[in-house]
């Protein structure tokens, strides 16, 4: 009889990663303290500078602390990164502009290839003007799966959008930040 094994038990089914629960519930405290960097991370590359990042995170913490028993634990990681994204919008549709701010000084390094890493240090802050300055559709989806390494199915869930949006999104995202990159090295 299919489905069954020699005992006549059935066998269990397939595990959904989508639909699979954890046990237990995580405390909320151990959660942001799990995630903090990364919502960091994502909060900088969105508001485009440090204070701002450090208010959106905060308001992403006591958003989740309010709201956490409405959770059902499944995926904290990506229901932090939505409450920290309806955050950013919300505050963005209230000044109805983004903020823009100057790069981080460069600290000297002390090694022997001195140039050589303030060449790096140039190309990564090129690159991330670049994504910086594409319109946000594409910047989130690019700061999800390249700079902070999401798939494709938790960047789908987090921005609340089809896997095939996800995928489109994320082309045309490095192809702008491609040609970006190529005028500025044409310079």
């Amino acid at each position: 009889m299919a489905g069954t094994t020699a005992t006549s038990q059935p066998l269990p089914k397939k595990a959904n990663f989508m639909n699979a629960a954890p046990k237990t519930k995580q405390n909320i405290g151990d959660v942001l303290a799990q995630h903090l960097e990364l919502l960091y991370r994502i909060a900088r590359r969105l508001t485009g500078n440090d204070p701002d990042a450090e208010d959106l995170v905060s308001q992403t913490i006591i958003l989740a602390f309010n709201n956490w028993d409405k959770n059902d634990g499944c995926y904290p990681k990506s229901w932090l990164i939505t409450i920290l994204r309806n955050e950013f919008y919300q505050t963005v549709r209230k000044r109805n502009r983004r903020s823009e701010s100057s790069l981080d000084n460069v600290a000297e390094p002390t090694q022997d290839n001195f140039w050589q890493a303030i060449d790096r240090q140039l190309e990564v802050e090129k690159i991330l003007e670049a994504v910086d300055s594409i319109a946000d559709e594409y910047r989130e989806v690019i700061t999800l799966c390249d700079i902070e390494e999401f798939n494709y199915e938790e960047a789908a869930q987090i921005l609340a959008i089809p896997i095939g949006t996800v995928k489109s999104r994320l082309f045309r995202a490095r192809k702008l930040v491609r040609s970006k990159l190529t005028a500025y090295t044409a310079n």
